[in-house]
């Protein structure tokens, strides 16, 4: 059965860092989605696959936030949620980046 989220991180201090750990350590083998900076404290994820190989990514997202919450002393909110899946990404996950916009 397959089976498409959206995993918002939220108050996220150093969107970059973060980006790049997510980038390097989750498992996307058999996956297709977009990782997108929407906002300079927004990390949206939207995955898409079979329901197992989405569980351990979600899972896998989970364990680093909370890894990187420990380390650099943040409050990251993750939230999941079920989404439609209204884009074709083309059986891969794309890490796009956005300019991040700074607050002054």
């Amino acid at each position: 059965m397959k089976k498409c989220v959206k995993i918002t991180l939220t108050g996220v201090r150093h969107p970059q860092v973060l980006y790049d750990r997510l980038k390097k350590e989750a498992h996307t083998s058999e996956l297709e989605g977009v990782v997108e900076l929407p906002e300079s404290d927004t990390i949206d994820i939207v995955v898409f696959g079979l329901k197992d190989p989405v569980d351990i990514f979600v899972s896998d997202v989970d364990g680093i936030v909370l890894a990187y919450n420990f380390e650099k002393g943040e409050h990251v909110q993750f939230a999941v949620e079920p989404f439609y899946k209204t884009e074709d990404y083309r059986g891969v996950i794309r890490f796009v980046k956005k300019p991040i916009l700074r607050r002054v």
